[in-house]
């Protein structure tokens, strides 16, 4: 049981770090895109470190990510979409929707 909400709090700390990355990099006119990469390779390598869920945590991040993109624009939207899409780091990505409650 403690690990499941250990768990829960790392993945939630993903889809935060993912999303603060987003929106920093939007801040100094970078590449949003391959941060929303960069963070959700990150997240499965540290995953991986802690015996966490790879898939869950590239899902967590590539989520907030998304949210994050969701808050700048549209083309934000489509460019993270298109970047977090598909397998990274050999796992496939599941992009939950994340504009739907």
């Amino acid at each position: 049981m403690r690990g499941k909400a250990s768990g829960k709090d790392a993945l939630d700390t993903i889809s935060a770090t993912s999303s603060n990355v987003v929106k920093e990099t939007a801040d100094v006119a970078g590449d949003i895109a391959k941060a929303a990469k960069g963070a959700v390779q990150g997240a499965i390598a540290g995953a991986k470190e802690i015996s966490l869920d790879t898939t869950e945590a590239a899902s967590a991040a590539a989520t907030g990510a998304l949210k994050a993109a969701g808050e700048i624009s549209s083309q934000a939207v489509q460019q993270v979409r298109k970047a977090v899409t598909g397998t990274i780091s050999g796992v496939k990505v599941v992009v939950k929707e994340p504009f739907k409650k």
